[in-house]
């Protein structure tokens, strides 16, 4: 799938997605970084139920129990791209983009999920494709990551 991020919105995104393991391409066609954080949550869950979560999150605040995982693109710079593959299982997901406005701009201190860039997707389907083999080791310590080439 290829999804588009400008200022504040995505394009591209479907609203139904087979589940699995899913590649991604954020594209950015905006002036400012963007991402894209796939939230799955319980069937139902009112989008202000998210947009009121994320902020508490943000400033070092739990996950609510109803945000069921997260997985999703990191950021990309304006006119760069990225294509990580995901693993979605089947449910209700909100696709954000969690990031702050520039400084300096009129918008400055406000999300972009704020902004509008908050988009619905259904993933459907058993998604029982097998992840790939690992090529390297990510070894977590504090404050560091070591890999093993």
């Amino acid at each position: 799938m290829t999804v588009t991020a400008t200022e504040y919105a995505f394009s591209g995104l479907p609203d139904t997605v087979q589940a699995g393991l899913v590649r991604v391409t954020l594209v950015n066609r905006g002036e400012a970084e963007h991402e894209a954080w796939f939230l799955k949550v319980p069937e139902g869950t009112p989008r202000a139920a998210v947009v009121d979560s994320l902020p508490a999150i943000d400033h070092g605040g739990a996950f609510p129990s109803f945000m069921l995982a997260a997985t999703g693109v990191h950021p990309v710079d304006p006119g760069k791209r990225a294509t990580p593959t995901i693993n979605l299982t089947p449910g209700s997901y909100f696709v954000v983009c969690d990031l702050a406005a520039q400084p300096g701009t009129s918008q400055r201190g406000k999300l972009h999920f704020q902004r509008g860039m908050i988009s619905h997707v259904a993933v459907t389907g058993r998604g029982d494709k097998e992840l790939p083999a690992a090529e390297d080791t990510l070894t977590a310590r504090d404050y560091v990551f070591d890999t093993s080439h």
